[in-house]
């Protein structure tokens, strides 16, 4: 599967996804930089670098596992394009591929939490028998 648990929201997913929205508000003070500055002489660049730091080997453990399924996830796409755009050292470009990562891994968090907090409340209007379409006796469903 996705790996995608239920419970708690307040869970590390959503400490990771709110310090990278931090860094990554943070390193947009890239585009300030005046031209001809080195990336290692601008401080924003390392704001940019340390949300990479914590979201990237989330997200290549995640590419690593659908890789070793002998699948190219989106995952792996992600950890490409994050990969590539350190190697042409886009820092804010990588910073944004691992922000939007984080992002959607807590949103989807939060979406099965609620998804399945509102299928619970459906359980009491099961009905007790079951009628088969082909004219059989009821069954009961429990």
């Amino acid at each position: 599967g996705a790996g995608i648990q239920r419970g708690a929201l307040c869970r590390p997913g959503l400490l990771v996804a709110l310090l990278s929205l931090l860094l990554f508000g943070l390193s947009n003070g890239i585009w300030a930089r005046p031209d001809g500055t080195e990336w290692w002489e601008d401080p924003f660049s390392y704001f940019a670098l340390s949300n990479v730091l914590l979201g990237l080997p989330i997200l290549l453990r995640r590419a690593l596992t659908g890789l070793l399924q002998r699948r190219i996830s989106m995952f792996a796409t992600m950890a490409i394009a994050c990969v590539g755009a350190l190697v042409l050292l886009d820092l804010w470009e990588a910073s944004a591929v691992v922000f939007f990562y984080n992002a959607s891994e807590w949103l989807q968090l939060w979406c099965v939490h609620h998804t399945a907090a509102a299928s619970d409340s459906l359980g009491g209007l099961l009905p007790e028998l079951a009628y088969p379409a082909d004219g059989s006796a009821s069954k009961p469903l429990s």
